[in-house]
Order: C-alpha cells, then sequence, then structure tokens
C-alpha cells in the first residue's frame, strides 16, 4: 500500500501523524504473502520547490527510537543499517544530488535523517535524536548546525515496532531549529533478518518512486 499526503502549515507533527494513520492501516481482504502487507506512506511539503535543493549529507548510522533518552549503541548494526544507507544514497544520486561529507568542500542543501522505531503505541517523541552523536559538524548552514540544532516542541507518532523513518529538512529561518520538506514511512520491516532489510530497501525505492518531485530537474 503506497500513499503520499502533504505537509502543509502543521508542520512535522501532522506529517508524522498522517504516516501514522498509514503505517496502521489494514488490508480487509487479506493479503497472499508478508510483503504485501508493506506501507510506504510519503508527505512532501505542500508548494514547496524541491528542485532548488542540489546537495545533501546523509549520517553513517541509524538511530533506534526508543521511548527513553537513547544511547550511542542505539543504532542499527552495520549489516542492517548499511544496505539502506546505500539504498537511500542510490536513489538520491538517481535523482541528480550530490552527497557532501563532513570534511569536505561545501555545506549541504538538505539533511537527510533515518530512524528505526522501536515503539508500538502513541507517545511523544523528544527530538534529541538529531544531534546526539554530533551528525552535524557544520558551523554555519543558515543558522548553527551543530549542537543543539533540532527541531524544536514534541511530536506524536504511533508506529509499528521496526518501521523505517527517512527525513529529509532544511533551515527553517529561525536559529537552531529545522523544517522538515519531506518524510518517508516504510511499516514494521526492520527486525534484524536479511528479509527484512530486503523489504526496507524495496520500501525506499518506492518511497521515491511515488516522491518524483523530488528530482532536481
Amino acid at each position: 500500500m503506497n500513499k503520499n499526503f502533504y505537509l502543509a502549515k502543521f508542520g512535522l507533527c501532522a506529517c508524522v501523524s498522517a504516516c501514522a494513520l498509514l503505517l496502521n492501516s489494514c488490508y480487509p481482504n487479506g493479503a497472499d504473502n508478508i510483503e504485501e502487507l508493506d506501507v510506504v506512506a510519503t508527505v512532501p511539503k505542500k508548494d514547496y520547490n524541491f528542485k532548488q535543493n542540489k546537495t545533501y549529507t546523509l549520517p553513517t548510522r541509524i538511530p533506534i527510537v526508543k521511548d527513553s533518552k537513547p544511547s550511542e549503541a542505539d543504532t542499527l548494526p552495520a549489516a542492517v543499517s548499511q544496505p539502506i544507507l546505500a539504498e537511500i544514497r542510490s536513489q538520491l544520486s538517481a535523482y541528480g544530488y550530490t552527497e557532501v561529507v563532513p570534511g569536505g568542500a561545501g555545506v549541504p542543501d538538505v539533511a537527510i535523517t533515518t530512524y528505526a522505531l522501536q515503539t508500538t503505541y502513541v507517545g511523544a517523541y523528544y527530538p534529541y535524536w538529531w544531534d546526539y552523536w554530533g551528525y552535524w559538524p557544520w558551523g554555519s548552514w543558515g543558522y548553527p548546525w551543530g549542537p543543539g540544532w533540532y527541531p524544536s516542541g514534541i511530536y506524536y507518532y504511533s508506529y509499528d515496532t521496526g518501521s523505517l523513518l527517512i527525513n529529509i529538512s532544511t533551515p527553517d529561518g529561525r536559529a537552531g531549529e529545522i523544517n522538515t520538506i519531506w518524510l518517508g514511512a516504510v511499516k514494521g520491516v526492520l527486525n534484524g533478518t536479511t528479509s527484512n532489510v530486503q523489504r526496507a530497501t524495496a520500501g525506499i525505492d518506492q518511497a521515491f518512486q511515488q516522491s518524483p518531485y523530488l528530482k532536481t530537474n
């Protein structure tokens, strides 16, 4: 099941809520195999000009979002995270984006952040996963992009355990905050098995297929 929503003035909270509704959808007529139960939801920011962005940065790890403050150990193992990150890079490259790595030349137009969600109930998401491990070393990106640079407030979500969340963001013009311009979610595909990693990468492929507006030209 694949769906698109629009993210308007309600911000990330509305975006997450829309994805949450989809990720808890059901199939009244049943499904022939587990892959048919996978749900891919994408939410772009309404009326946003995606073609203005040409470069991106992507962390090397995928944090696991739990119901408590994260520790450095709360990341997916490399055997799971690296195929997922490689698929995201492949899709972005196909859409015309160039990666900017920490310490390299230039400053990225957008940040891509990816999370594995370990929760099964509606709860509060405190945004300390954004910079907990110091992912963003650039000292200036419109506003300082370093420790303490994350979305303000508390956001509410309801996802199945193992869901994958991909966020694309830019500065929103206020010091110390970010602006979500696109959110993709794949329902319950991360439980550590090879099969589930393949389902996760297939879900990422689908998320980009149903978001052609992300192309740079």
